[in-house]
Formats: C-alpha cells, sequence, structure tokens
C-alpha cells in the first residue's frame, strides 16, 4: 500500500482486482484485471468537478482486443458493502469517467480518468462513502457470458461542527483533533451521533483499532499518522439509545501511556459507532503533538 498526496485529498491505494476474485472459477481465465483494486479518498473535494488526478487500469491478458464497459453502481446496502463504517454513495453517477468504454490490445493495458463532483451541501459533509465500479468485456455476437471485476472505492468527505449529516444516521464531526497531547494525562473530546430517522435506535460505541495484517479490507489510517498500539487507550460509553430525529452528544476519554513516542505526524484512532439496523459510521480521532 502507499500514499498519494496534494493540496485537496489524499487516496490510499490497495490492491490489484483480478476477475477471478470477483467472479466464479470460470472467470479467472478472462484474463481482466485493474488497477487499483480499491482505495480510499479522504477530504474528498466538493461542489465542483474534481480530476482525481488517478487512473483506473485495466489490464487485457488475453490473446484478442477487448472493449471495456465501465458502470459506477452504489452498494445496494450495509450488508452488500461488507465493510463496517461505510454506506452507499447517495449518488453512483457522481463518481465518473473520461470515458465509459476503453478498448485494449491483447496482453496491453488501458487507462481512463477518474472524476468526482459531489455537490457543496452542508448533509453531505461527515461522510463516509463507497461506490463500486462494475468493469466487463463488451459482449462479441452470440456469447451468453463474460467476466466481470467490481472494485470498490472509499471516499470520505470533509469533517465538519454541528452539521446534521444525510442517511438515517450519522456523526459530527468526523474527525475529532487533539493537540499536544501529554503523556500519562486524561484526555477528553466529544461528537455528536444524529438519529434522522423516524424510530428510536441503539447504538453500539466502542474505540476500534483497525487490523494492519488482514487479507480483508478494513479502515485504513491516515497518511502521516500512526495508529494506536491498543484500544484501550481510548475509554468511550458502550452503549446509547437515541429517540427519533434526535442528537446526543458522546464523550471519549484517552490517555496515550507514559513512554509511548510516536514515529510520525501523530497518533490516529477510531470510534465505531453500530446502530441496532446493522448500518455503521466512525469518527476518526488524531492526537498531534505541539510542534506539529
Amino acid at each position: 500500500m502507499f500514499a498519494f498526496n496534494d493540496y485537496r485529498h489524499c487516496v490510499l491505494f490497495a490492491l490489484l482486482l483480478t476477475a477471478g476474485m470477483m467472479m466464479p472459477d470460470s472467470a479467472a481465465g478472462s484474463g481482466i484485471k485493474v488497477s487499483p483494486g480499491s482505495f480510499c479518498i479522504q477530504d474528498a473535494p466538493m461542489g465542483s468537478r474534481q480530476d482525481l488526478g488517478i487512473d483506473l487500469v485495466i489490464y487485457n491478458a488475453g490473446d484478442e482486443p477487448e472493449t471495456y464497459i465501465l458502470n459506477t453502481v452504489a452498494p445496494e446496502n450495509a450488508a452488500d458493502i461488507g465493510l463496517k463504517g461505510y454506506r452507499p454513495i447517495p449518488d453512483a453517477a457522481w463518481f465518473e469517467f473520461k470515458e465509459t468504454q476503453v478498448a485494449v490490445a491483447p496482453q496491453s493495458s488501458g487507462k481512463v480518468r477518474m472524476y468526482l463532483h459531489i455537490p457543496d451541501e452542508e448533509r453531505y459533509y461527515n461522510q463516509h462513502w463507497m461506490v463500486y465500479v462494475a468493469v466487463m468485456p463488451k459482449p462479441r455476437s452470440g456469447q451468453m457470458f463474460t467476466a466481470a471485476v467490481k472494485p470498490n472505492y472509499l471516499i470520505e468527505t470533509p469533517a465538519a461542527e454541528s452539521l446534521p449529516p444525510c442517511g438515517d444516521f450519522g456523526v459530527a464531526p468526523s474527525i475529532v483533533t487533539i493537540k499536544a497531547p501529554v503523556n500519562g494525562r486524561k484526555h477528553k473530546g466529544t461528537f455528536v451521533i444524529y438519529n434522522n430517522d423516524a424510530v428510536s435506535h441503539h447504538y453500539k460505541i466502542t474505540s476500534y483499532v483497525p487490523r494492519t495484517s488482514s487479507n480483508k479490507q478494513d479502515i485504513c489510517i491516515s497518511p502521516g499518522y500512526e495508529r494506536i498500539a491498543k484500544s484501550d487507550w481510548v475509554r468511550v460509553t458502550g452503549e446509547t439509545k437515541i429517540r427519533p430525529m434526535a442528537k446526543k452528544r458522546i464523550k471519549f476519554s484517552f490517555v496515550i501511556p507514559e513512554g509511548q513516542v510516536c514515529r510520525d505526524s501523530g497518533w490516529e484512532s477510531v470510534i465505531m459507532i453500530e446502530a441496532d439496523d446493522g448500518t455503521s459510521d466512525f469518527v476518526r480521532v488524531r492526537f498531534v503533538p505541539e510542534a506539529l
């Protein structure tokens, strides 16, 4: 994994995705590969169509030329995502390509630039979304089946205080920054959970440390930050109930143990919020030394 940074956002790349990873075994011989197979855009630009500075690269490992069709798709629900903390993008059309078809010669690759256009509306701040990109060869005459790959891309919009988010529930701000923490001393912070649904919900709230080595996708730690060593550095209320169309401020505390030295720009932790309907969201908590 490596990081891409510019003044607008940072992108974390992951694996190279093949047709065999997303389809039955019969698809493995189709020769489709795409890169990046997954990435995360943080502090995503809003209000205008933005060139992400990234190309989707499609590899044709077959012996025939292919034309690949690209479609953006929003996951149907939280179960379709399979990654805690993220929800379907409200409109998959916000994630765009310069062209929706790419011709690739045999044993070669083609690329297409990616763009993002999120409306600059208050409800779209503090969001964590997933969008799929379906990549498949254009069917030939008489062809009954064709393989496809479906990489997922994660989008995190800018954090903002006191802005009720879209969706049935959400958090604000999505990032809490604690400056100049002192080792061994208890510090405190807060964020707000919004229940925008017409019924009450129970929420489970936990300190969460994303996996560092796993074949399963997980929340990534922001570039320039080091994940906390143990989840118990952060203490937070375990459960709460929120009435319909209401909100609740959640308090948390943290202690960085004596002797701990950050080797990066700061530490980052995740507080996970899971609703009783299966949806989830999270807050990034950043601990930034005084010198930064």
